[in-house]
């Protein structure tokens, strides 16, 4: 687009995001070859990396664009039916935002990085240990580390970047998940929930690829949520795959 156009934040979010299907397409392919000696790999993961970092670089400037803080925490008043089997919930608590607009930034925003860490791990793990850490793949991530906020994340990221990026996203799908319950409320009718759908989607995926039980579990039971001015079994369109 041209550079001189004023474009919404979702804009530029769609338009940041918008080579990564075939990114996400060919790391697959990637993998499922173990075609990972090759320069490719290296090309694929410096791409993923770098949208990251114009991802990150784009949730800064909507940040400094508004003039209360984005969301705060509150107490959770969903009812997930899988918390009854461990006798506590496993979020206590959900994030309130600003504004459904806000949210619609956020939660498509928090989706997208959290399914590119997801494939940039993917990646890592296929790799030899030795490819990880050499100085080459540590170069990759100075634009991500310049743009995080978390100073313990970035002191890691050199070090363990697998390490640290799975904490990145961990901290991401629990945002995500956190979301819930604002999306759904009664007077968001059906924009919230269809906000929420391809967050929820990714929250899934992500779940069942690093095999965390619980998470996917309370992920697959939205449906059944319940709670006080809550909407949650609502049928919206699912990605099938």
């Amino acid at each position: 687009m041209p550079a001189q156009i004023d474009l919404d934040p979702l804009d530029e979010l769609i338009d940041i995001a918008s080579d990564l299907p075939v990114l996400f397409e060919e790391a697959d392919m990637l993998v499922a070859r173990l075609d990972l000696s090759s320069h490719w790999h290296t090309a694929i993961l410096a791409a993923l990396v770098n949208t990251d970092a114009k991802l990150y670089s784009w949730q800064r400037k909507v940040r400094s664009q508004l003039s209360r803080h984005i969301y705060r925490a509150v107490p959770s008043r969903l009812h997930n039916p899988t918390d009854d089997e461990y006798g506590n919930k496993l979020y206590p608590f959900a994030l309130q935002f600003e504004s459904l607009h806000v949210a619609t930034y956020f939660t498509n925003s928090w989706g997208i990085v959290l399914q590119t860490l997801a494939s940039i791990l993917r990646l890592l793990d296929a790799l030899p240990k030795s490819s990880i850490y050499s100085p080459a793949i540590d170069e990759l991530y100075s634009p991500v580390m310049s743009q995080m906020e978390d100073s313990h994340v970035l002191e890691e990221f050199v070090h363990e970047p697998t390490d640290s990026i799975r904490l990145e996203a961990d901290k991401l799908a629990r945002y995500l998940c956190l979301s819930v319950e604002y999306c759904h409320r009664i007077e968001m009718g059906a924009l919230g929930p269809q906000t929420m759908t391809y967050a929820q989607w990714v929250m899934r995926s992500y779940y069942e690829d690093i095999g965390a039980e619980r998470e996917l579990t309370w992920c697959l039971n939205i449906d059944k949520m319940t709670g006080p001015g809550l909407r949650c079994g609502m049928k919206m369109m699912a990605f099938q795959g």
